[in-house]
């Protein structure tokens, strides 16, 4: 493990597969597979290739990621009785900064990397 002032520390398995990181709170953040979890080891969020299903007061929500050509999450919603809910756009310059703030500035900050 690494640890520099600019640098996020990871811990690694043996075998390369990444198991906690370290939060600016001094807390930690544990991952198993596709499985997030907080500092208390209780399910934060789970992966899937479409997006994230939140978990928030013992619900479980999910949010959908439209994805271009390069990977880039563009836009992340939530399903929202028979319509949806946008709850992030982001834009990017050819060379990847952020063109513009994450639209709204919302608490997944998943997609504010």
């Amino acid at each position: 493990m690494v640890q520099r002032a600019d640098n996020i520390p990871y811990i690694y398995s043996a075998a390369g597969e990444k198991l906690a990181r370290k939060m600016k709170e001094g807390t930690y953040q544990y991952y198993a597979g596709n499985m997030v979890y907080d500092n208390v080891k209780s399910l934060k969020y789970l992966l899937f290739d479409e997006g994230l299903v939140n978990k928030t007061s013992g619900v479980y929500s999910y949010e959908y990621h439209l994805k271009d050509h390069l990977g880039n999450t563009r836009v992340a919603f939530q399903p929202n009785g028979g319509g949806i809910t946008t709850t992030q756009v982001a834009e990017y310059y050819p060379f990847g900064s952020s063109y513009l703030p994450v639209s709204p500035a919302g608490s997944n900050k998943y997609l504010q990397r």
